[in-house]
This record gives C-alpha cells, sequence and structure tokens, in this order.
C-alpha cells in the first residue's frame, strides 16, 4: 500500500471513531455507572452533546425534566396561545414543554393542602423522586403496578406516588437503595434521570411473588 492509501485508511478510521463517539463530556467517565446510559440518550438526541460538561451530580429542575420527557418519549409540542401557570409565560424556553405536560396530562402543577391545583407549575424548583417517577410513567405510557407490593420501606400505599414509584419498580427501571429506601422526597440528581430515562425506553416487566 502507497502512502497515500495508507494515510486515507488512517483518516477513514479517525473519522468512523470521531462520527460513534457520542460520549464527550468532560465530568462523565466511560466506567462511571450511568455513562451508558447518558451516552445513549446523546445519541437520540434527548441529552444534548454539544455542552462540555453534563454535571451528573447536579440537581434538574421541573422545567428541565419537562423538556427531557417530552424529548424522549417523543411527544408532539404543543403551541398553545395561552399559559396555564402563573409562573410559566409564554416568553420562557420552556413553555412549550411544560404545556405539552400539562395538555397531556402527565404534570399538572401544584396543589394546595386541599388537593385543589394552585396555577403554579414551579419550573424552577428541582424535581424529586417521586416526581420523577410520576412524570416517567405517564410519559411513557407506562402500565400501573398490579402485582409487586410493599417494594420500598420508605414509599407506602397510602402515600400519591405510591403507584408511580412502584411501577417504576415493576418495570425493572430502578431498584431502590441497598437498605430497601427509594427516597422519594430526595432530589433526583441528572446522573439518575440518565438511568431511569434510559431504562423507560426499554422496560422490562418484572415477575413478583
Amino acid at each position: 500500500m502507497n502512502k497515500l492509501g495508507a494515510a486515507l485508511v488512517v483518516l477513514f478510521m479517525a473519522s468512523g471513531i470521531a462520527s460513534a463517539q457520542t460520549l464527550n463530556f468532560s465530568d462523565v467517565s466511560s466506567d462511571d455507572w450511568f455513562a451508558t446510559d447518558v451516552e445513549k440518550l446523546v445519541s437520540l438526541g434527548v441529552i444534548d452533546g454539544s455542552q462540555a460538561a453534563y454535571r451528573p451530580a447536579d440537581s434538574a429542575n421541573r422545567a428541565e425534566m419537562s423538556k427531557l420527557i417530552i424529548e424522549a418519549f417523543d411527544i408532539p409540542l404543543e403551541s398553545p396561545q395561552f399559559q396555564t401557570f402563573t409562573d410559566v409565560s409564554t416568553s420562557e424556553w420552556y413553555f412549550k414543554y411544560v404545556e405539552t405536560m400539562a395538555m397531556n396530562g402527565i404534570a399538572v402543577g401544584y396543589v394546595d393542602a386541599n388537593g385543589n391545583l394552585t396555577d403554579e407549575f414551579g419550573p424552577q424548583d428541582p424535581i424529586t423522586r417521586e416526581q420523577a417517577a410520576k412524570m416517567i410513567i405517564l410519559g411513557a405510557s407506562l402500565p400501573l403496578n398490579q402485582e409487586c407490593s410493599a417494594i420500598f420501606t420508605d414509599v407506602t400505599h397510602t402515600m400519591w406516588s405510591y403507584e408511580y414509584v412502584s411501577s417504576l419498580y415493576a418495570n425493572s427501571i430502578v431498584e431502590g437503595y441497598s437498605d430497601g429506601t427509594f427516597l422519594p422526597r430526595k432530589n433526583i440528581n441528572r446522573a439518575e434521570i440518565a438511568r431511569i430515562i434510559s431504562k423507560s425506553l426499554n422496560p422490562q416487566a418484572r415477575t413478583c411473588s
């Protein structure tokens, strides 16, 4: 093989490697437990791979989660001329995503102590693990749990989030912590979000005794 041919082979191989690489965040190592999940979502266009860092330990807010849900599950984006929530104006980048969540019944905003809607969404509020569970189950149209019971010690049948959290488990999306808890009110971080969305794209029904 002449020098020109060898150069072309090297160039071709280098181009192939570059085009196949989707994991390019400075703060995500290939041996991180969530690395393949981040890479999968980058390749699907759910996560913007052009950013320098992913910030896996950071919390995500409710507006950011809305965008991820809409894009991950290919939910048609709505373009209403009105605003449903007093704290989500039509000029915000996340307006269409939040409105699409509301119009599809995935997230309807906050309720007061009596269970009445307050007309507030809290777009800048960090999202909790139980709130994320509800958005995932409804956004992905996954079946609600009918078989698995007494899964996590801190998620009881009387809690509003029970059916959503238990449904994540029933669909093999979450396992919880080693001590048997789920920590439903803990803010979910971006590494956990990558894992939960990635696995929800390929749910596996779990056999429960």
